[in-house]
This record gives structure tokens, sequence and C-alpha cells, in this order.
């Protein structure tokens, strides 16, 4: 999860649209990666915030994020 990795996969998409998004990354992407500060946050933290924010669609997202764990052999932690 690093600046270079992300620009360097986003790059990669892009190449594949043969030209079709040059402008949107030059445009929308590039400059949006100059001026946000990245962090990396688990899935359990971003579903807490959320969650104090809006409790209902907290409790949805947790819901689908158990089910998620669960069919891949994870368990929840809250």
């Amino acid at each position: 999860m690093t600046r270079h990795a992300i620009m360097e996969t986003v790059q990669k998409r892009v190449d594949e649209y043969d030209e079709a998004r040059d402008d949107w990354l030059k445009e929308w992407f590039l400059p949006t990666m100059e001026h946000i500060t990245m962090s990396v946050m688990s899935w359990e933290k971003l579903l807490s915030n959320i969650e104090g924010l809006d409790q209902k669609s907290g409790e949805k997202l947790y819901g689908f994020y158990a089910l998620c764990l669960k069919f891949n052999n994870k368990s929840a932690k809250r």
C-alpha cells in the first residue's frame, strides 16, 4: 500500500484502455494523488467509524463483512 504501487497499478489499468482514459489519469487521478494523505486502515476500524456515524449502515456493512469472512474461513473482530 504505497503511493508508488497504487500509481503503478492504476497506470497499468489505464494503459489497457488504449488512451481512452489518459485524460482522466492526467486531469483527475494524478492531481488527486498529489494532494491526498494516504494511510492504511483495517476493515474493522473502517466499519467501526461508519457505524459511529450511521449505526444502521454500519450494522448492515458489518453483516456483509461477517459473511465475507465466513466464506473465506476467517472471523470478524469487533
